[in-house]
């Protein structure tokens, strides 16, 4: 991935975060606030690893491009819906579901933050690998080539 694609995936990342910052702070339902601080902690623990690494960019710009913003616009309707004075019922009943999109949420960022180091580290072991196989052609070639 190349320096400015990493960049927007970072400044991608500070401006979700903010969002959501400031969104949860308007929800009134505890369990609700509560879902968003772990999602928040997911997607700083997500930045923190694009920081470090520069692999992952098909599953960073999928996460930015389309999760993140209907993520985003999920929570401010429930928002919305919550300060509108709607039916309790209802807006418990959307709220519960808004739980479990966030708990799938919560594991997609965990996979994408978990994906990240294992692209390099498989890359770099293959590149090992492709060296030592190589060293070995080389050394063999030159016995044969005597």
């Amino acid at each position: 991935m190349n320096e400015e694609k990493k960049e927007m995936h970072l400044q991608k990342s500070r401006d979700a975060i903010i969002q959501v910052d400031a969104i949860q702070h308007k929800i009134r339902r505890p369990e609700v606030k509560t879902k968003l601080d772990e999602v928040l902690r997911a997607m700083k623990n997500l930045k923190d690893t694009q920081y470090l690494f520069d692999s992952g960019e098909k599953e960073l710009d999928k996460l930015y491009d389309t999760y993140i913003p209907y993520f985003l616009l999920v929570i401010g309707n429930y928002q919305d819906l919550e300060a509108t004075g709607h039916d309790p019922r209802e807006v418990r009943e959307v709220g519960d579901k808004l739980i479990k999109a966030l708990d799938t949420l919560i594991d997609s960022l965990e996979k994408i933050n978990y994906i990240l180091p294992q692209d390099e580290i498989s890359e770099a072991s293959a590149q090992a690998k492709a060296e030592k196989w190589k060293r070995e052609y080389d050394r063999l070639t030159k016995k044969t080539g005597s």
